[in-house]
Formats: structure tokens, C-alpha cells, sequence
């Protein structure tokens, strides 16, 4: 199973890496998928994050 979720997270990012712009948003189905597809972008030099409903963010105000 390992190899196989790494076979396509390799396929994902040789296809990204063709067609990357300054920056892109892809879509996961579930939050194990994105959290494992953020490391290997992560683990290949790219900037990537998972961001999902299980992320806290810090509030900040402005201009108060």
C-alpha cells in the first residue's frame, strides 16, 4: 500500500512540477491524503501545506 501512495504522490508532483505557476491550490480527499501529499512535496524542495478543518490558526487583529 506504501508504495502505491507513493507511486501516485510521485505522479502528482512530476505533473505539478510541469505546469507550476507561482502558486497552486490541489484538492485531497481526505485529511491523512493531504497531510501525506504536503510531506512528499515538502521531502521533493516545494513549499507545500495541508490545510484542513483540524489546523488551529492564530487570530490577529488589525487597526484595534
Amino acid at each position: 500500500m506504501q508504495q502505491l501512495q507513493l507511486d501516485k504522490a510521485k505522479q502528482i508532483y512530476t505533473k505539478w512540477n510541469e505546469l507550476k505557476q507561482t502558486r497552486s491550490l490541489g484538492f485531497c480527499s481526505s485529511i491523512q491524503q493531504a497531510e501525506f501529499l504536503a510531506n512528499y512535496f515538502n521531502d521533493q524542495g516545494a513549499n507545500a501545506l495541508a490545510l484542513t478543518s483540524q489546523i488551529i490558526v492564530e487570530k490577529k487583529v488589525y487597526g484595534c
